[in-house]
């Protein structure tokens, strides 16, 4: 689709950041199992300890709001 524009959002954990291209028709969940695979994050503990958060704003990214959240240029933490 030529009209479709890919985002990359920055993600950070601690104090790795990581540039991350985020499929916006995944779930929360399969997200963050993607960002815990990452081994530039350096993430130890089961993916289902985190959750994804705006990082300006600290607001909970869920399935319903994270489309918009990667559309508009969000950074994650």
């Amino acid at each position: 689709n030529g009209s479709k524009i890919s985002r990359i959002n920055v993600v950070t954990y601690r104090t790795a950041s990581i540039k991350a291209l985020i499929d916006p028709t995944l779930s929360v969940s399969d997200v963050i199992r993607q960002l815990c695979a990452n081994s530039h994050l350096g993430v130890q503990e089961p993916p289902a300890l985190f959750a994804l958060r705006d990082e300006e704003t600290d607001e909970l990214i869920t399935d319903e709001n994270l489309k918009r959240k990667i559309e508009t240029g969000r950074n994650f933490k």
